[in-house]
């Protein structure tokens, strides 16, 4: 009798400490592939070119002055090229505007936001600075309030009215600037 109690204490304390080492073992190992795709996939993405920095030569290259954006006063060059004009940048503030959202109609929108203008333009700033306005007016009133919502709703829409202005300028306005964006 005293054999077979052995038996059954000897089965119990052996499988359960088998299946917390087995545990560790497999934690340890779904670490450690996690940390070989990460380090792969970050190996992957830094080798790609920044898309931001293509897209500024490509407008640059577009507007017919090689070189950098720069603000108004300020002077930078690559020391890749031999000579390079700069380019200067005026900053035209807009108008504060205040529209309805489509969905809740009851939303109001104020906006207040600057042109980045490329200083080289010889147009009417003034005439530009008002139809962007408009436009941006016009856009706005067509959103819903869930496609502003959060940090990425906000960004899309910075790069959606940017997209816009630099259409309707003809390639003059390098950005829009959103100083405020209050929705009430």
């Amino acid at each position: 009798m005293a054999d077979t109690d052995t038996d059954v204490d000897n089965d119990g304390p052996d499988a359960s400490g088998r299946s917390v080492v087995s545990f560790i073992v497999a934690i340890v190992l779904m670490t450690l592939v996690s940390a070989g795709v990460g380090f792969a996939t970050g190996g992957f993405l830094i080798d790609q070119p920044a898309p931001v920095a293509e897209a500024k030569k490509s407008e640059a290259a577009m507007a017919g002055v090689p070189g950098k954006p720069t603000r108004q006063g300020e002077a930078k060059s690559d020391g890749d090229e031999e000579s390079q004009a700069v380019q200067a940048i005026e900053i035209i503030d807009l108008e504060p505007i205040v529209t309805n959202l489509a969905k809740p109609d009851t939303t109001w929108v104020r906006i207040e936001a600057s042109l980045e203008l490329v200083a080289a333009y010889d147009g009417d700033k003034d005439l530009l600075s008002r139809t962007i306005a408009e436009d941006l007016l016009m856009f706005t009133r067509t959103l819903p309030l869930a496609s502003i919502a959060g940090s990425s709703g906000i960004t899309h829409y910075k790069e959606d009215i940017s997209e816009r202005a630099r259409i309707r300028s003809g390639g003059a306005v390098n950005q829009v600037l959103l100083k405020m964006l209050v929705i009430e």
